[in-house]
């Protein structure tokens, strides 16, 4: 999990069930700052809104510290999505990207790795709605790596205390991910490409995204291919993930979470993990936040 805001780092070490995770070596917590690839700062000023760290920035303005607000600031420092991948995995199953505003930092960056065969393509990624409305480059680039099956999934049915009410056995989160995503007009299935500049998410929609290797295999398969995919990394010559073996409770996924702040740097703050425990994919995934 990388978290610029150092009260959040603070409060999930001694918080459940991140603290319970941190001592099981299940989580690993980065206090940096998400930036661009091509940026050089090695560490940044965060400015912290009083009483609300989710609109914690490296931008003043983002966290509206204007006005005669009340904001703190802290030095922090910086690391890029493609760097947390190559450290912690090379193939996670799921990459969610939401950086109020900044998504096109972490995905550029994690394109840009796997274009130079530093990374593979996590077979599930997610993004907020208007990052392909703000940069017509963006869809062009997820086809050409491979991106090709898209969902729009309205996050407000899982919002607030509807959240913890729904997803309470499976801890909480913003809503289902992958092949589980319901789609705000074909419901579980796919669309294409021409198909995402035509409708605009709904409020608070994300983008869900699946590349072309996952197609055609059960959501269970993708999950320990890309365990295996990352485990055995360098990549074969062929560089596909492997057929999926037999499953063990010591294995999975690599889960990429990037969430939650805004700046023009692209710094990064966390809510609570995404959940799935009932589910067999939820024993088969390592959990990593951004």
């Amino acid at each position: 999990s990388v978290e610029a805001n150092p009260h959040l780092v603070a409060w999930a070490r001694n918080t459940e069930p991140f603290s319970s995770a941190l001592a099981r070596g299940q989580l690993t917590l980065l206090n940096s700052a998400i930036i661009a690839d091509h940026a050089t700062e090695t560490e940044v000023v965060l400015h912290m809104r009083t009483g609300n760290n989710e609109q914690s920035s490296v931008s003043a303005r983002q966290a509206k510290c204007g006005g005669g607000a009340g904001c703190t600031k802290a030095v922090v420092p910086t690391t890029t999505c493609a760097k947390v991948l190559e450290q912690y995995a090379k193939c996670p199953a799921y990459v969610k990207i939401d950086i109020e505003g900044n998504d096109a930092l972490c995905l550029r960056s994690i394109l840009a790795a796997v274009a130079a065969g530093k990374l593979a393509p996590p077979p599930y990624m997610s993004v907020e709605d208007p990052i392909l409305h703000k940069d017509k480059r963006m869809l062009p680039a997820l086809v050409q790596a491979g991106y090709r099956h898209f969902k729009f999934a309205n996050q407000l049915p899982y919002w607030g205390e509807t959240a913890r009410t729904r997803l309470r056995q499976h801890g909480a989160g913003s809503g289902p991910w992958g092949e589980f995503v319901f789609d705000v007009k074909t419901k579980f299935a796919w669309r294409t490409a021409d198909d995402v500049l035509r409708l605009r998410g709904a409020a608070l929609s994300d983008l869900h995204m699946k590349h072309g290797w996952a197609t055609n295999r059960s959501a269970t398969d993708v999950v320990l291919s890309a365990w295996q995919y990352d485990a055995a990394w360098p990549l074969s010559a062929q560089g596909q993930p492997p057929e999926p073996q037999a499953l063990r409770s010591s294995q999975g996924g690599r889960m990429l979470r990037v969430e939650d702040s805004g700046g023009s740097r692209g710094d990064s703050s966390s809510h609570q993990g995404e959940g799935a425990r009932g589910s067999v994919l939820a024993e088969e995934i390592g959990w990593i936040f951004i």
